[in-house]
């Protein structure tokens, strides 16, 4: 088992803008650590389940505090659940996925081959401009359906050359 850094944030416990500085102070300005867990705070439900589930702690440090995503932990979790075929509790597909993601930003090995198409529209967008924060593009942002119209009334010219491809 993986040991904890700190004690277990309680829901409630921190005001949200003080959780997202407490999140960037345990990034140590490393571009790739601060996508993470910006993507896990800006991915509201995953936050919330992290911190229901005790995988955020909160750390006393002599020069302040901080939080402590635990991704290690959880991507154990998770991966437990999913061996035993029980599914996981709390998280639909596209939040486990987001889950993937920021750890697979802050360094673990994952694949996630298979589970970008589990992405809803809003946790793609949200990786999208972690992963551009990740490469340095820190104001970037992400529009999953930039190219088409707004109406949905037809596709956009990359969709659009794909179903070609795909003859449709």
């Amino acid at each position: 088992m993986i040991e904890r850094r700190g004690v277990p944030l309680r829901a409630g416990q921190v005001e949200e803008g003080e959780l997202y500085e407490l999140l960037m102070n345990s990034a140590a300005l490393k571009p790739q650590m601060e996508a993470a867990r910006r993507l896990i705070f800006n991915s509201l439900r995953v936050r919330e389940w992290m911190i229901e589930n005790g995988f955020v702690d909160l750390v006393e440090k002599p020069d302040g505090r901080c939080a402590v995503i635990l991704l290690d932990r959880a991507m154990e979790y998770v991966d437990g659940c999913i061996a035993r075929h029980e599914g996981i509790p709390g998280l639909t597909r596209s939040e486990y996925a987001v889950i993937c993601v920021a750890a697979n930003i802050s360094g673990a090995r994952t694949s996630l081959r298979y589970i970008l198409p589990d992405l809803d529209r809003a946790d793609m967008e949200a990786v999208a401009e972690a992963m551009m924060y990740a490469a340095g593009f820190m104001d970037g942002l992400a529009d999953a359906a930039g190219n088409e119209p707004a109406d949905g009334s037809e596709l956009g010219p990359n969709s659009a050359d794909f179903d070609r491809r795909l003859g449709m």
